[in-house]
């Protein structure tokens, strides 16, 4: 007969995540509260400078969290919940943005790109400490930021990976060349 701790090796990646509490996250007033059912299925963690969040969020950039949508549980005081309890804005044709109803505090956006549908997380809206692997890894839309952030991110003029990248001054970076490598190369 085998014992516990050998079923407990046998369990999967995703049965693990499972048996993880969510970590969650919430908005100002606490009325809303988004929770990642696994901490570690992130897409990626980005850092945008566009117009639109800049102005939506009252800031010179906004950090954010992109993983699946079925990463992620919504509740309301507590009791489950859909983004048709939230109040959503459509900001462009693949993104819609949503709010709590009570404290306005930015809560998701709904993303498309390609097949994949993701959700973006506000990462102020979880506590810290944030596990490392969400430190954001990029910059984007950073033709449009309100100022030079110098922090040795890949910095792309626009959309991720569909825009050219740039150094911390935005100006354009040659085709093939590393950020901060000059031409004699590293050392």
């Amino acid at each position: 007969m085998q014992s516990a701790g050998w079923a407990l090796l046998c369990l999967s990646t995703t049965t693990m995540a499972l048996l993880k509490p969510p970590t969650p996250g919430e908005c100002f007033c606490g009325k809303t509260r988004i929770s990642l059912i696994d901490a570690d299925a992130i897409v990626s963690s980005s850092i945008c400078h566009c117009s639109v969040c800049r102005r939506l969020c009252g800031a010179p950039f906004c950090a954010n969290l992109l993983t699946p949508r079925s990463n992620v549980r919504i509740d309301i005081y507590g009791s489950p919940a859909s983004t048709d309890a939230l109040a959503g804005l459509q900001t462009s044709k693949n993104v819609v943005r949503y709010r709590c109803t009570s404290c306005s505090s930015p809560t998701l956006a709904t993303l498309k790109l390609g097949k994949q549908d993701l959700y973006a997380l506000p990462l102020a809206a979880f506590p810290r400490p944030h596990p490392a692997k969400w430190a954001p890894q990029h910059h984007f839309h950073y033709s449009d930021r309100v100022m030079d952030v110098h922090d040795g991110l890949t910095k792309y003029s626009g959309r991720y990976l569909l825009s050219d990248e740039c150094d911390d001054a935005g100006e354009p970076l040659p085709k093939g060349r590393l950020p901060g490598v000059g031409e004699e190369g590293v050392g």
